[in-house]
C-alpha cells in the first residue's frame, strides 16, 4: 500500500455529532479530489436486536449512495485493506463497537493483542509519517515547558487531498463520564483509551466533536 496514504480521527462522546460530521467530511474530500465511485463505508455494527437494526437503517438512509457499505464486525484490518484495492476514501464507524464485539465473540486474553495489531497495521499502512516520540508524554510536557507547545491548527485539508488514498476512523472518548462499575466495564475503557492514543498519534488530523461543536485538535 502507498506510504502517502493518511488517517484522520474523528472522536466525541455518544450523540455528540461525530458521525455526521465524518460523513460531511469524507464526502467532501471526495468531491475536492474529484474522487470516482463512492465512497467505501466500514461498520462494525451488528444488528442485535430491533431497535439497533432501525438505528443502522436510519444511519444507511442518513449516509445515501454515495457511500458502498461493507459490515464487518471483527477483521477491521482485513477490511480496511479489502476496500482500499478499490476506493481512496475509506470511512470506519466505529472503533468502540468493534472493541465490544471483540469482547463478545473472542475470550478476553486475546483482546490486548488484536488491539495491538490493528495499530501496528494502522501505523505501518496509514500513519502520516513521523516517528512517534518513545515517550510521547514527556515529549508533550517538554514543549510545553519550552514554549512550543504547537496550537491547534485549522481543518486545512492540502496533506489530506495529496494522499493516495485517505481513512477516516470514528470513535468515542469514554475516559469524560464516571468511573465503570464492573472490572469489564473498568478494562473495556482503558482499552479504548489505549487504542485511541495510538491512532490519535498515528493520524494525520484529529477532530473532537462535543454537543454538535466540531474543533481540530492536530
Amino acid at each position: 500500500m502507498n506510504s502517502r496514504n493518511c488517517m484522520i480521527l474523528i472522536s466525541g462522546g455518544a450523540r455528540s455529532g461525530k458521525s455526521a460530521f465524518a460523513e460531511a467530511l469524507a464526502e467532501t474530500i471526495a468531491e475536492t479530489r474529484r474522487s470516482a465511485g463512492p465512497i467505501a463505508y466500514i461498520a462494525t455494527g451488528q444488528p442485535m436486536d430491533d431497535e439497533f437494526q432501525e438505528r443502522i437503517a436510519a444511519h444507511r438512509r442518513r449516509r445515501g449512495e454515495r457511500f458502498f457499505t461493507l459490515e464487518e464486525p471483527l477483521l477491521l484490518a482485513r477490511a480496511i485493506d479489502q476496500v482500499a484495492q478499490d476506493y481512496d476514501v475509506i470511512m470506519v464507524e466505529c472503533i468502540p463497537t468493534w472493541l465490544g464485539n471483540l469482547y463478545h465473540h473472542e475470550s478476553l486474553a486475546k483482546v490486548p493483542n488484536r488491539l495491538a495489531r490493528l495499530a501496528d497495521h494502522l501505523d505501518r499502512h496509514w500513519a502520516s509519517g513521523g516517528t512517534p516520540p518513545a515517550d510521547p508524554d514527556r515529549e508533550m510536557a517538554r514543549q510545553f515547558l519550552s514554549g512550543n507547545s504547537p496550537a491547534p491548527q485549522p481543518p486545512m485539508l492540502g496533506p489530506v487531498l495529496a494522499a493516495s488514498r485517505v481513512l477516516l476512523v470514528v470513535t468515542n472518548e469514554t475516559g469524560l463520564g464516571l468511573v465503570p462499575a464492573t472490572p469489564e466495564g473498568r478494562r473495556f475503557r482503558d482499552d479504548l483509551g489505549w487504542i485511541n492514543q495510538r491512532l490519535a498519534t498515528a493520524a494525520q488530523a484529529f477532530f473532537f466533536s462535543m454537543a454538535g461543536v466540531v474543533r481540530r485538535i492536530k
